[in-house]
């Protein structure tokens, strides 16, 4: 039986789907904004497919108050003809605002693509999506003349014609190409889904949050369905009702689908987990390790390689975890052993050391950082296949125990490793290898992430080669690295910074006492834009290291004004004013530094009470110094020493650090409370080797101290001094929420995980990999 109004119906199903649509766009944009601090242009499409909907329900609300619902009977026909316009109106936004949605949905998976089947099937599907909006808006303007008789047909006074005819086969060509394209955007990565192998309640779980998209095209189907049934062109205000309400419903579930798919870290930032376990079906071989019989429940890191069968690239694999053990299962069903480290008790099996790990440098020197061990340690891993998954849910949605963290790491191997951190429900810690890439070979030593347009710039520092390399990665869904572009530099880049808005790059070149920039604005066509070269008239006080100049670092001011570059060997801080517009460097007078200080990496305080501090390590004389900045009106900078001391000294009165120490890498937290200093070769603690199976073979540590800072004056002051956690932490990153910090130990190529008390400052290592070669350089991916 039929309702006598769907005025109701249409106002409650509108305020739904609006609150529902303006709570998951907000969500959306606070994952982008706050936690990614990034924009891409599928965000600007779903904001304005939210703009639109706001109109479109704005328009149901007043028309529904004028008589859209109700039955012509008993009208008067200034209200029918109000009500026509507003149901004229809604039609023209639901065409603009499903559009955008597509558009948007669509826009999002092309940021997860390169160039393959799938995104040219994106991009067409793109196109006939905007195609077929213009030509829809334009008869529907158009159909009847003059246009107001769209809604005025209902007035015996007012003369006109439309074509129903070609409009009802425009209807059924629209809703017919407005389904395959959601079928096109969901169908295919969700049966992708379902032919994995997991547990049939998991599957159906993933499934569905997958195939919102896929219900937004259901509802378009019912639509037009309503349409074509209950259209009743006598009584039209309240036939169109129930295609009105499905018409609502569409573009609010293609809303939500669209944003659902943004909002991984959302959760990784506020830890909330995915599905603790996937099970998979079917038995499995005895292997090392395990029994081949009892529990069938495998924990699997992520969802794998959703992308290669998407393109039809590679083969499908996944990892399991059987009875402590980890294996890679191919599609061809061989296993392939894999081994990880549960790291949460610092072990790892013996049969993974491969090499006796060197130990560089020997009391009283320091090893020259062009200086490498070419044996070093290269543990046999096999590398499981490369595993994808949308950067947006999947990976959440099958994660293996709580959200993963994601890391880069830069070893002088020439490789780029992927790490996988997981925190388990108890607390432990565990990294997981999930790619390799040689493609910054021979030498990768510093890389720098665009989170932006997930790109990272990862500098070859040319050890043993002429010429260095500048390589542009695109950062794939699961890990992986694909190479875009490799241009030359001078040899021995040792740091690189983005500056003008991420559109250019600056590098510090060690070794070949100079400062360069690239245009990165394409980072398919890597363009060279300016090389300084520096000369000593004379040798500086250290004869090791200031026989030439040495650029160490590139980094930029709190205002992304300038560029300054610490020179090792000329004891100077480098400064360039930044155009922002040619993306060209101007060389400012430099800061001097004590005679034979040797300055090698810095870092900004913007203090509370607005004062801007630039604090200095000096590698040589293994000393911090705390400068205030002062912006001139010239466009320059000026700096006073407000505070300096000594990087050896210790927590325990007149204890020292071992005086042949080495000052290395700097960062300050991210509540700008603490200032934490890397020290190479002080070798002050002993701690259980990371290595060993028993955690009983001690090694000494390297160490990393921790400083107060004080915001009034920019004073510093010691509060801890914690183990590094192995040999010459070369360098350390810090992850957003400040809990966490990795370190690069150059000796024993690994990268140690320490757990920082935000409150006190002091560390606690809580997990370690081993990596090959020498780490040197670790960024989060955040």
């Amino acid at each position: 039986m039929r309702m006598d109004s769907y005025g109701p119906s249409i106002l409650a199903i509108t305020i739904i789907f609006l609150i529902l649509g303006v709570f998951v766009v907000s969500l959306r944009y606070y994952t982008r904004v706050v936690i990614r601090n990034t924009i891409g242009h599928d965000d600007f499409l779903i904001l304005l497919s939210l703009g639109l909907y706001i109109v479109m329900a704005s328009l149901l609300f007043v028309g529904v108050q004028r008589g859209i619902g109700q039955h012509k009977k008993g009208m008067k026909t200034d209200d029918i003809v109000e009500s026509s316009k507003y149901v004229w109106l809604t039609v023209l936004i639901y065409i603009s605002a499903v559009t955008a949605i597509k558009a948007s949905y669509a826009t999002c998976l092309l940021r997860l693509t390169e160039a393959s089947p799938c995104a040219y099937a994106l991009w067409a599907g793109l196109s006939i999506n905007v195609i077929l909006c213009f030509i829809a808006s334009f008869y529907l303007i158009f159909n009847c003349q003059p246009i107001s008789y769209a809604w005025k047909q209902g007035d015996s006074s007012v003369d006109g014609y439309c074509n129903y005819d070609s409009a009802d086969a425009l209807g059924y060509a629209w809703a017919g190409l407005s389904i395959a394209l959601y079928l096109l955007f969901t169908l295919v990565p969700v049966a992708l889904v379902w032919n994995m192998q997991m547990h049939i309640k998991t599957k159906t779980f993933v499934v569905t949050v997958l195939g919102l998209g896929l219900f937004a095209g259901v509802a378009c189907a019912v639509r037009i369905g309503v349409f074509a049934v209950d259209l009743d062109y006598a009584d039209p205000l309240y036939s169109i009702s129930p295609m009105l309400i499905w018409s609502v419903v569409e573009a609010g579930l293609g809303i939500v689908a669209s944003c659902i798919a943004t909002l991984r870290p959302l959760l990784r930032h506020y830890n909330i987990q995915g599905l603790e376990e996937i099970e998979l079906e079917g038995d499995v071989g005895h292997g090392e390790g395990g029994r081949g019989h009892g529990q069938r429940a495998y924990k699997m890191s992520t969802v794998s390689q959703i992308l290669n069968k998407f393109t039809g690239h590679g083969a499908h694999t996944v990892t399991v975890i059987h009875q402590g053990s980890e294996a890679t299962i191919p599609a061809n069903g061989q296993i392939k052993e894999r081994r990880t480290y549960n790291i949460s008790t610092l072990q790892r099996s013996s049969v993974d050391m491969q090499h006796e790990r060197q130990m560089q440098g020997v009391a009283g020197k320091v090893p020259e950082p062009d200086d490498v061990n070419t044996g070093g340690w290269f543990p046999d891993e096999t590398q499981a296949f490369n595993m994808f998954i949308s950067k947006s849910l999947i990976f959440t949605l099958a994660s293996s125990q709580a959200l993963a963290s994601r890391l880069f790491v830069a070893s002088y191997a020439g490789t780029v490793t992927t790490l996988s951190l997981d925190e388990d429900a108890n607390g432990a810690y565990s990294f997981e290898v999930i790619a390799t890439s040689t493609a910054c070979a021979a030498n990768s030593s510093w890389i720098t992430l665009d989170s932006s347009r997930d790109i990272l710039f990862c500098a070859d520092r040319g050890l043993t080669a002429s010429n260095g390399t500048l390589n542009s990665l695109k950062i794939q869904d699961d890990g992986s690295l694909v190479a875009l572009d490799r241009v030359e530099t001078p040899v021995g880049a040792a740091a690189t910074v983005l500056y003008a808005n991420n559109t250019a790059l600056a590098l510090a070149y060690y070794s070949s006492s100079s400062v360069g920039t690239l245009d990165v604005t394409s980072a398919t066509n890597i363009l060279p834009l300016q090389t300084f070269t520096y000369n000593l008239t004379t040798p500086g006080a250290d004869p090791q290291y200031e026989t030439a100049p040495h650029p160490h670092e590139a980094i930029t001011d709190p205002t992304e004004s300038f560029v300054l570059v610490p020179d090792l060997g000329a004891d100077l801080v480098r400064i360039y004013r930044i155009d922002q517009d040619t993306k060209l460097l101007e060389p400012l007078e430099p800061l001097k530094t004590p005679v034979g200080s040797g300055p090698r990496h810095a870092n900004w305080l913007v203090s509370e009470t607005g004062i801007t501090y630039f604090y200095l390590v000096s590698q040589l004389t293994n000393r911090l110094t705390a400068y205030e900045v002062t912006y001139e009106s010239d466009n320059t900078l000026s700096f006073e020493v407000k505070f300096e001391r000594s990087l050896l000294e210790t927590t325990t009165p007149g204890e020292e650090l071992q005086f042949y120490s080495a000052a290395s890498g700097i960062q300050i937290t991210p509540d700008h409370n603490y200032l934490l200093i890397s020290q190479r070769n002080d070798t002050h603690f002993s701690i259980p080797d990371p290595s060993s199976p028993s955690a009983t073979n001690i090694i000494p540590s390297d160490s990393l101290l921790t400083y107060s800072l004080n915001h009034s004056n920019g004073n510093f002051s010691l509060v801890s001094i914690d183990a590094a956690g192995g040999s010459f932490p070369r360098q350390f990153s810090i992850n957003k929420a400040g809990d966490l910090v990795a370190v690069g130990l150059q000796n024993d190529g690994r990268v140690a995980l320490l757990k920082r008390n935000v409150d006190g400052g002091d560390l606690e290592i809580v997990a370690g990999i081993d990596i090959e070669g020498q780490v040197v350089c670790i960024v989060w991916d955040e």
